[in-house]
């Protein structure tokens, strides 16, 4: 056998017991998780109601000027899937806009760095579709100091304001705002938020 021939033999070995290695220690146990999630964890109770419209008006001042959006909110259920932290799936829930925009945005602009910003204002469609948590377990905050006029203490825990940062790689960074430096920092203050209310719904 010469020498060229064994050479091959080594590095060929090599490459498949590095492969296999590769394959036990990264992608196994991802693989035998995901394949544990979809065909051995049972799935929750489905919604009678999977979809619904909720209209709504928010007003607000940028930099001393009213604004107001008004469009509507189509929740819709998309089904589930198991994050590994309970013997159950979750249930998640989607949301678009009846108007085509991709999210509620109050101020578009750059940073120092000329990465490109916005800020959204968002909300967990699970809540609106009868699906969220019961805010009673939760200690309600200063309703002064948080809550936007007209939000509700279960709206505030199912409602966010996000800075949404597009890095130079492409990827978004997202930094949630809080009343204060929403209004110091980029001039926005919420001056009223009227919505449909979240819908009854019941699971089977």
């Amino acid at each position: 056998m010469n020498k060229k021939l064994i050479l091959t033999i080594i590095v060929t070995t090599i490459m498949a017991v590095s492969a296999v290695f590769y394959a036990v220690v990264y992608i196994s146990p991802w693989s035998i998780m995901y394949l544990y999630g979809q065909f051995c964890v049972p799935e929750p109770a489905e919604p009678s109601i999977t979809e619904e419209s909720f209209p709504f008006t928010l007003d607000y001042e940028l930099n001393g000027k009213k604004k107001v959006i008004e469009d509507t909110m189509i929740c819709k259920y998309t089904g589930s899937e198991w994050y590994g932290t309970s013997d159950e799936k979750s249930r998640t829930w989607g949301m678009k806009l009846k108007s085509g925009k991709d999210a509620v945005v109050l101020w578009e602009g750059k940073n120092k760095r000329g990465e490109q910003q916005r800020i959204v204002w968002g909300v967990d469609p699970a809540y609106f579709m009868g699906d969220g948590d019961d805010v009673k377990k939760y200690e309600l905050p200063d309703k002064e100091y948080f809550f936007y006029p007209g939000m509700t203490a279960e709206e505030y825990y199912n409602t966010y304001i996000e800075l949404e940062t597009t890095e130079s790689d492409g990827l978004t960074d997202e930094e949630s705002l809080g009343k204060r430096k929403l209004l110091e920092k980029y001039g926005i203050k919420i001056l009223n938020w009227e919505c449909a209310p979240p819908i009854e719904n019941s699971f089977q």
